[in-house]
């Protein structure tokens, strides 16, 4: 049965599976590469954005339990690479861009002076459970079940301070 639980994140693991993936079933080590080189300075700004407001707290990693006791990230791997990345920007050499991979380092001492230590996630039994969820996050608007954008007018409007 899902359930929500605050995970450290050295307990968390990539799906190797992700669809971002363009071999499944690689090493943490790869999948994390891969998932770097792909998403370049989207990653940045992913980490960027962890290091000065922290993880959204509307967006909760979906996680499967997995046989050596660990959890498998089935929704969230960007977030975890950029955390992987902070910890530890040596894991980049060589698979991204050297300007992505000097913006890691220097943002790595910050990370490092308050980092995410923990995840608050939506645990499931199995990849079904997760898939409802992770398809309505990533294929648009489902006729209003998805995400919907705001239109232009109001993206542009300063919302700070209000509910809703």
């Amino acid at each position: 049965m899902s359930r929500t639980l605050t995970i450290p994140v050295s307990d968390l693991v990539v799906d190797t599976r992700n669809p971002r993936l363009v071999e499944p079933d690689k090493s943490q080590r790869d999948a994390l590469r891969d998932l770097a080189a792909s998403q370049g300075k989207k990653l940045v700004a992913l980490a960027e954005d962890a290091i000065g407001y922290g993880l959204n707290p509307s967006e909760l990693p979906i996680v499967m339990r997995t046989k050596d006791q660990r959890y498998a990230v089935l929704e969230g791997n960007r977030r975890l690479t950029a955390l992987r990345a902070l910890e530890n920007p040596d894991l980049l050499v060589d698979a991204v861009q050297p300007s992505v991979l000097a913006k890691f380092k220097a943002l790595s001492g910050e990370y490092l002076k308050n980092p995410v230590e923990s995840v608050l996630c939506w645990v499931v039994d199995n990849r079904k459970e997760a898939n409802h969820w992770i398809e309505l996050r990533h294929t648009g608007e489902n006729k209003g079940a998805g995400i919907v954008r705001w239109e232009r007018a109001l993206a542009r409007t300063d919302h700070r301070g209000q509910a809703g």
